[in-house]
């Protein structure tokens, strides 16, 4: 499994938490003659769903396995920190803040390690494009001159590639 994978699943599974807590945290905030409701349920459902609503709009790129959304969350989990710091206090905030804090560490990570391996790739998909422009256009004595870069240069993006996923599967 490579780095970035992981720090995918890390990604999800924080993403999941926070929700969570922003539930736990919403409904325990709640005032004592609200709970006291019968429909403390729904309104508790609603104010959450109101909170959650910017978290929910990163959900399509995070099953893609997005980077750029990765990293917008990343920035948006720092406006729900300072909006966390500065209007609670008591368990349930630090467990809310703590997962901010592990989760705009994962996405930096996730994305970090998603770009590294993306270009990669998309470099030795460039020299193999190249390669059959250059066979196409003709013959002569520099045709095959580009072509034994272009065969080198494939080979040591292949060679990088690997390299570089043998190093994030360790």
């Amino acid at each position: 499994m490579l780095k970035s994978d992981k720090a995918w699943w890390a990604v999800i599974s924080l993403y999941v938490a926070l929700l969570a807590f922003l539930l736990i945290g919403t409904y325990s905030g709640a005032p004592e003659t609200v709970k006291a409701d019968d429909d403390i349920a729904g309104a508790t459902l609603m104010f959450w769903l109101l909170k959650s609503l910017p978290l929910f709009l990163f959900i399509p790129g995070l099953l893609k396995k997005s980077h750029y959304a990765a990293s917008w969350l990343s920035y948006v989990t720092m406006l729900y920190f300072v909006v966390i710091i500065a209007m609670g206090a008591g368990i349930w905030m630090w467990a809310q803040v703590s997962t901010l804090i592990l989760l705009c560490v994962a996405c930096m990570l996730f994305t970090r390690w998603k770009k590294s391996h993306d270009a990669a790739s998309w470099l030795s998909y460039v020299t193999m494009l190249y390669f059959v422009v250059i066979i196409a256009m003709g013959a002569g004595i520099w045709m095959w001159a580009q072509v034994s870069t272009l065969i080198l240069l494939f080979v040591a993006c292949m060679l990088f590639t690997r390299w570089k996923k043998a190093e994030e599967q360790a």
